[in-house]
């Protein structure tokens, strides 16, 4: 027989026999008891017949007092429950803390870091989200506006056999992503699928009699829209690479290529996280950058990398979403307004030093990469 010894805050010491390690019978001891021991649960879930959840229910006081004992500074408890209730104590603990914590230690905050700390780095960090979704969603639309123009004036708007979907029109290097992506967009064209659509697709099915490129993209998400631009023959990928891809001079052609359609996979991957909420210091994307094609060959050109470590981490974390959302930014004033809008939530910050370590440390955004990238947009064509 072996004999484990419960302990609580409230109740007397209880006995819980045991034979081989399985619980043969358990005496006056409750529920309440055991959740102050999380590492007994499977044995009374057995013994009791209850559910016993890892992490049960805790009032805002429970949440305050288990911060405290994590070493955060709560001077407020009253003003700390309010930001509970405001941002969530999951929002404000969960994710973005590495930096925060005793190494080796991750339950448990270095010395100095207070409540309003975390609620600073969470606001810092729904803004850049926003700032980066909603920039990304300009290129999108300039991305399908583009693909949409080029499918009409080469193919036509005849949605029918024969038209802008028949496979003639494309690559026959890429046959089986050609024949895929038409069947795809020929469903859309039919409303073969499970999600509702858009108005404009259901008024041209019901009140035309074709529907066009530029109605039918509409429907499409950036990855779907990606490997339509894939089918297309190597002249209209030019076409389009030329365009929407912004480097001044000293690229292939094979490069350009290369970079459009990993610019714009990285950012088709960080729009889906930030459109899912994700953490944005775990954000990594599996498509990779080659930085040293930002380099620029020229004295007179704004080197977008200067002084930005060309490592692995940097190939596909905000660095790259950054530099491929200024290389296909189509708009010169809303690129401006991206730049600025960044500048303006490192300023509400309250120091210089504040700013680097939760912009660089935390969410690994080199605060020298957004100056780099002022002087990469000035220097741009203002038609763009």
């Amino acid at each position: 027989m072996t004999y484990l010894f419960v302990y609580s805050k409230l109740e007397e010491m209880r006995w819980l026999v045991t034979r081989n390690g399985k619980p043969t019978r358990a005496k006056g001891i409750s529920s309440s008891i055991v959740e102050e021991v999380p590492f007994l649960y499977p044995l009374f879930e057995v013994s009791l017949n209850v559910f016993l959840p890892d992490k049960p229910f805790k009032t805002y006081s429970q949440q305050i007092e288990i911060l405290k004992k994590r070493n955060l500074i709560i001077d407020d408890t009253e003003y700390a429950e309010h930001l509970l209730k405001t941002y969530s104590y999951y929002d404000l603990v969960n994710g973005n803390l590495d930096k925060l914590m005793v190494h080796r230690h991750p339950d448990k905050f270095q010395d100095g870091i207070s409540i309003q700390d975390l609620v600073k780095i969470r606001v810092t960090e729904d803004r850049i989200k926003s700032i980066f979704l909603k920039q990304i969603l300009m290129i999108e639309k300039s991305f399908k506006t583009s693909l949409s123009y080029y499918i009409s004036k080469n193919f036509g708007v005849d949605s029918h056999s024969g038209g802008y979907l028949t496979k003639r029109h494309y690559s026959n290097a890429r046959g089986d992503i050609v024949s895929k992506t038409m069947k795809k967009l020929r469903n859309i064209r039919d409303g073969k699928v499970q999600s509702r659509q858009g108005n404009p697709i259901i008024y041209y099915r019901e009140h035309h009699n074709h529907i066009p490129p530029w109605i039918l993209i509409e429907e499409l998400t950036l990855g779907q829209t990606i490997y339509w631009y894939k089918c297309l023959k190597a002249n209209g990928k030019k076409t389009l690479d030329d365009e929407l891809l912004h480097l001044p001079s000293g690229l292939s052609q094979d490069q350009i290529a290369n970079l459009f359609l990993d610019s714009m996979n990285v950012l088709r991957e960080f729009r889906n996280f930030f459109a899912h909420n994700s953490v944005l210091s775990h954000m990594q994307s599996k498509t990779e950058l080659d930085l040293t094609l930002f380099i620029r060959p020229h004295e007179d050109e704004i080197n977008l990398v200067y002084n930005i470590p060309n490592n692995l981490s940097n190939s596909h974390n905000l660095v790259a979403c950054f530099l491929s959302i200024l290389v296909l930014s189509e708009d010169f004033v809303q690129a401006q307004i991206f730049i600025n809008e960044l500048k303006q939530t490192m300023d509400l910050l309250t120091t210089d030093d504040e700013a680097k370590f939760i912009f660089e440390s935390i969410f690994h955004l080199p605060i020298p990469l957004i100056e780099n990238g002022e002087k990469f947009i000035n220097q741009l064509p203002k038609f763009i």
